[in-house]
């Protein structure tokens, strides 16, 4: 029933309410629902609610049909867009038969738009989650890498360190070798088959300390020594290694180019790069294949569009490696690859052979530039600048039985028997006059009793209980301008840097085991005249 009250309280409220009877004319409608429909008219009540509601007919829908209660509708005009809850109240006469209904209109929109924003919000964070979990896994795996890397390096340490002991005792036993064949030549007829015999003996010899020289290079660190080389030499140097890091099962290609461009590099750290490429294309061929080492000129720089930092005007000399495996994979060149941001390795065993190209190539103002054919194989071509008609300064082992000896007393200092003996038979035989140690303390014992006699010392660098640098030290306070020869196994680099800091360092000189007869000869003479002088 309506009454003055009833109709205040509807006008007032702030949820629609259209009222219509059973024969769908609009009876009532308040200022909000009036809002929400945009309706203006006031002369609309009595008129069928399809001729009020015209122009919304979402609304028109929804109050036509009142028996489909709790729609949710979105209602939108000009002058904006509201979201609705509509709701069915029954309207029951006097009779208890339904006279009519009662629309509520719910207003929603402001609800509607919080839960947007939080929608949006809850978008936003789970996009920030996301992208902070894939950092985060980034990091998690940048880490493992870079874990990964360490255990790697940790193990070419190792390896290295297994190498320098390995090199050291092979020097040992190549210093012995070496010497009984150079006394077997001196003391029998060259003509003679066994002369002959000896002459092999040594070329073997001097053959295998190149392998504890490489040895030596790949277990230490050491500042680079630069010199201009002809890089085919070293890889004709390096065959034999290369073999048989490679095996068996891999073919191995060698085109060299003649006349090759000489480069200013260090031999060592060049060594170093090709096998550890070598073992890194090694490691993608399981199953065999072919690998190839070519070296060029790089004539013409303007060919080389792929990479930006080549001066068209300098020379260029190119150093390529290929691999092409036995059985075809799809991904067979397993040692590198290009990638968006530039080369990056495809399996872990290669990360550690291109990490240490990359490192030496960029010493030298180098390039380096990775191909990946699927299927075929791969290649590395390194580009190194180079000084065409530059005179090489590379060193090479030669046998030359000439020597000079003298007469003065050498006092020899070795703790390993088999070097002692023969030095000792190398020394006699050059004409010295020998004392000899196994020990630094023998050794003092022996230099105070024969002190005013005694014109050189020639000690191990490594021995037990003292250094040879350190009992040299003590020899010198009690006679100054003793000259002294150290032999070492290790990397003579190593060796020449701990004499540089005595400081009696002019007086000193560092001789490579395994040494020659000549070798030996020549140092001591050098070190006996620097003392006349």
């Amino acid at each position: 029933m309506e009454t003055p009250v009833c109709n205040s309280i509807i006008e007032h409220l702030t949820d629609g309410v259209v009222v219509i009877d059973s024969e769908r004319r609009l009876v009532d409608i308040n200022p909000a629902a009036r809002k929400i429909i945009n309706l203006t008219d006031t002369r609309i009540v009595g008129n069928p609610v399809t001729e009020v509601l015209a122009e919304s007919p979402v609304m028109l829908n929804a109050v036509q049909h009142p028996e489909q209660a709790d729609q949710d509708i979105t209602v939108t005009h000009e002058y904006g867009t509201y979201h609705v809850k509509v709701t069915l109240q029954s309207l029951t006469g006097s009779q208890g038969d339904i006279g009519g209904y009662a629309i509520i209109l719910h207003d929603t929109s402001e609800q509607k738009s919080t839960e947007y924003e939080l929608r949006d919000l809850a978008d936003i964070r789970t996009a920030e989650l996301s992208n902070t979990s894939e950092q985060l896994l980034q990091a998690i795996g940048k880490q493992e890498e870079l874990e990964e890397q360490l255990r790697q390096s940790r193990k070419m340490e190792t390896v290295g360190r297994l190498a320098s002991g390995v090199a050291h005792d092979f020097g040992n036993l190549l210093t012995t070798i070496l010497g009984c064949a150079e006394l077997g030549l001196r003391e029998t007829n060259p003509d003679s088959k066994t002369n002959q015999y000896f002459r092999d003996i040594k070329s073997s010899a001097l053959i295998a300390s190149d392998l504890t020289d490489q040895l030596l290079s790949f277990g230490h660190r050491r500042k680079a020594e630069r010199k201009y080389i002809d890089l085919n030499h070293v890889i004709n140097h390096l065959l034999s290694m290369v073999s048989r890091i490679i095996g068996e099962d891999i073919i191995l290609d060698v085109q060299l180019s003649a006349d090759l461009y000489p480069i200013y590099v260090d031999p060592d750290q060049i060594q170093q790069l090709i096998t550890s490429l070598c073992a890194s294309a090694r490691d993608t061929m399981p199953d065999g294949g072919k690998l190839t080492i070519r070296t060029d000129n790089l004539m013409d720089t303007k060919a080389v569009d792929y990479i930006t930092e080549i001066d068209s005007e300098s020379s260029y000399m190119v150093l390529t490696l290929e691999s092409c495996s036995s059985v075809i994979k799809h991904d067979d060149f397993g040692l590198i690859s290009n990638s968006g941001n530039g080369i990056a390795p495809t399996n872990r065993d290669g990360r550690l052979g291109l990490a240490i190209a990359e490192a030496i190539i960029k010493q030298y103002q180098g390039h380096l530039k990775v191909e990946r054919q699927i299927g075929e194989g791969g290649s590395v071509a390194i580009y190194l600048p180079a000084t065409p008609n530059m005179e090489l300064t590379m060193e090479s082992k030669t046998i030359n039985d000439g020597t000079n000896g003298g007469s003065e007393t050498i006092l020899l200092v070795e703790d390993n028997d088999m070097v002692l003996n023969i030095a000792i038979r190398l020394l006699s035989d050059l004409g010295y006059n020998v004392l000899f140690a196994h020990n630094a303390d023998e050794a003092m014992g022996l230099f105070q009793e024969n002190l005013s006699d005694i014109d050189l010392v020639m000690s191990d660098v490594v021995m037990p209980r003292s250094s040879g640098p350190e009992m040299y030290s003590r020899m010198y306070s009690m006679q100054p301008e003793l000259p002294a020869l150290f032999v070492t196994g290790y990397d003579v680099n190593q060796s020449i840097e701990t004499l540089e800091m005595l400081e009696c360092q002019q007086n000193c000189s560092v001789l490579q085991k395994p040494y020659t007869q000549h070798a030996l000869a020549k140092k001591l003479r050098e070190l006996l005249a620097r003392e006349l002088a």
